[in-house]
């Protein structure tokens, strides 16, 4: 979805949105989920939640602003940017990502993302961490 597109989608949806220049923020939640969405524009702002669960974004837009929480649940999403700023949580089950980086602008929690193992170093080799017991 370009930007154009996504000025098409707000407004047939009678969501309130404003433009400045590059940038167009969503004034409201910006639902999204299972639509037939594979990008967002770059610029974006939700002033409340961003869901996305179902759709086929596989990249999140460069500066991409949201207000409460940022729902990423059942997409091929592999990464969070470095630039992203969310003041609430942020849900990643069912994607591809694994970690976050450092630095993260989070304001909420990260739900979805498996906690490594701080003692998976220690296992011997040819031991499953989660159940202590041999693998096959």
């Amino acid at each position: 979805m370009n930007k154009q597109e996504l000025i098409e989608f707000l407004t047939s949806e009678e969501i309130p949105f404003i433009v400045q220049g590059d940038t167009i923020e969503v004034r409201g939640h910006l639902d999204l989920r299972a639509l037939p969405v594979t990008a967002l524009p770059d610029n974006l702002r939700v002033t409340q939640s961003l869901l996305l669960c179902g759709t086929q974004v596989e990249r999140l837009p460069t500066n991409l602003t949201v207000g409460l929480h940022l729902s990423l649940s059942s997409t091929p999403v592999q990464a969070l940017p470095e630039d992203i700023q969310v003041s609430g949580d942020v849900y990643v089950d069912g994607t591809g990502i694994k970690e976050y980086p450092e630095g993260l602008n989070i304001g909420g929690e990260i739900f979805g993302v498996a906690e490594p193992d701080p003692l998976a170093p220690f296992y011997p080799e040819g031991l499953n961490s989660s159940s202590h017991e041999p693998t096959s």
